[in-house]
Formats: C-alpha cells, sequence, structure tokens
C-alpha cells in the first residue's frame, strides 16, 4: 500500500495513462472493444458505451456506478472493466484500477493486450517496475518490434538499476527507428546513472548537434543542456557544466519569449 499512497502528488500524470481521457485518440483506444460484434450484441455493451462516454466527457465519477451495473448484468463483460479502471485511474484510486485492469485480462480475449499494457503503464508510473516488467515481456513476446514496449521496459530495468538489461532494449530500439532524441535521452540518462559518463555525454551532444542541424525547435533543450551539465560536473569538468547551465539559461529565456528557436552551440 505504501507506494500507492505516494501516487497521490502525480495522479495528473497517472490520469493521462488512463484509455479515453479527453482526446481523439483516448476515444478510439476505449472503445476499441467495439470492434468485436460479439461483445457489441451483449447485454451490457449499452451500459459500458453509456459510461465510456462519461469517461470521454471527463464525467467520471459518473461513469463508475454504470460500469459496476453493467458488471452486475454480465460479470465476466472485460469491456466494463478497463473501463471503469480508466475511470479510477482518473480519480487516482490506483488499487482499484489495477485489480480492475487483471480482471479484464482475466475476462477478455479482445480487450486483453490493451488491459496488460494499461496495467504494465499505470504500474511503471507507480514505479512498482518489478510488477510491470512481466506484463511488457509477454507483450514482446508478441511483438518484439514495438519499441514504445521497449522503451517502458528500459524504464523498468532503469527503475530496478537493471542498467544493462535497460541498454539493451534503448539499444534494440535506437537500433531500428535511428537516433530519435527521445530514446537517446532515455540512453544518455541510462548512462549517467550507471556512471558511464562518457557514452551519456556522447548521447546528450548528438541530441544538440541533431537539433542544431535541422534547426529543430525543441521544447525541452534546455533541460538537456541542463542533464548534460550535471555529467560534466560528475566528471569534474566544471567550466564545461557553467557553459551548459547558461546554455539551458538561454534557450529557455527564449522559449519563454516565443522568439524564433535557435540552438545554441
Amino acid at each position: 500500500m505504501g507506494w500507492l499512497a505516494k501516487s497521490a502528488l502525480s495522479a495528473s500524470a497517472l490520469a493521462l495513462l488512463c484509455a479515453g481521457q479527453a482526446s481523439a485518440a483516448g476515444d478510439k483506444d476505449l472503445r476499441y472493444w467495439m470492434r468485436d460484434p460479439a461483445l457489441r450484441r451483449n447485454p451490457a455493451a449499452p451500459l459500458v458505451i453509456q459510461a465510456d462516454n462519461l469517461v470521454i466527457n471527463l464525467d467520471t465519477d459518473e461513469s463508475i456506478p454504470i460500469y459496476t451495473h453493467a458488471l452486475r448484468v454480465d460479470p465476466k463483460f472485460g469491456p466494463a472493466y478497463r473501463g471503469r479502471a480508466c475511470a479510477y485511474t482518473e480519480m487516482n484510486k490506483m488499487k482499484e484500477a489495477l485489480a480492475d485492469y487483471t480482471k479484464a485480462i482475466e475476462c477478455d480475449p479482445i480487450d486483453e493486450s490493451l488491459a496488460r499494457r494499461n496495467r504494465a503503464e499505470l504500474n511503471a508510473a507507480l514505479k512498482n517496475y518489478a510488477a510491470a516488467i512481466p506484463d511488457l515481456n509477454i507483450m514482446l513476446d508478441r511483438d518484439p518490434r514495438a519499441d514504445g514496449l521497449l522503451s517502458l521496459r528500459a524504464k523498468c530495468y532503469l527503475g530496478l538499476k537493471k542498467y544493462d538489461l535497460a541498454l539493451v532494449d534503448l539499444n534494440k530500439a535506437i537500433k531500428r527507428r535511428g537516433t530519435v532524441n527521445f530514446l537517446l535521452r532515455e540512453r544518455a540518462q541510462t548512462y549517467s546513472e550507471a556512471h558511464m559518463y562518457d557514452k551519456a555525454l556522447a548521447d546528450y551532444t548528438t541530441m544538440i548537434e541533431q537539433a542544431h542541424k535541422n534547426d529543430q525547435t525543441i521544447a525541452d533543450i534546455s533541460t538537456i543542456y541542463s542533464d548534460r551539465a550535471k555529467v560534466y560536473d560528475a566528471t569534474g569538468k566544471k567550466e564545461l557544466a557553467k557553459a551548459d547551465r547558461q546554455k539551458a539559461l538561454d534557450a529557455s529565456e527564449d522559449t519563454m519569449s516565443l522568439a524564433p528557436f535557435r540552438v545554441h552551440k
């Protein structure tokens, strides 16, 4: 229960994990079960559709009794469990959300993969990394090329300080997708925590060079400079760290002023 109690600080972030929270993608994700004609004919389906609409429109509290009513109609109707889990996530009732995702996995072969992913994402967000990894392993066995799942599993391994396993997953994802900045950043953070500072610096520098070369706008470039400054500090390169902190400040001021963004060399 301890780690569940600590999750209250990040309730707004955790709510974004719930499929169906006020976005077109969420709408599609929450209604995935409706692709199956047999599920649509289930007597509990109209109630779940009604509750799903409430979740999509952020009337979350009102959805719970309707999902519960649907489960009285059919106690094994998986979409009701997954929808209610989404609502519980939005309400920061994480224990209940995890229990409902588990029931959805057990009850519904159509929604099982999505519910399993939801459960893994929620466990990872709650820093319950050891619980997230078995779900991710199952899903990656089915689809080894799912780079998002590789990245998430790497995050879990990093949280467990299993740096070698985290790097295996990140290297696979980077090999397939190329040097995408968010993957490079995750790998740089992993290198840094593993005290592999030269490799961390190389990844941070690559991110900055790519942004300069492509004249990209990167909203979090300030954070990248700050992160690289920490690595310079850790390696005793104080002047380089100081220079990066100044670049981070300059980049932040550029963003705040809405000026055309240029990466500082």
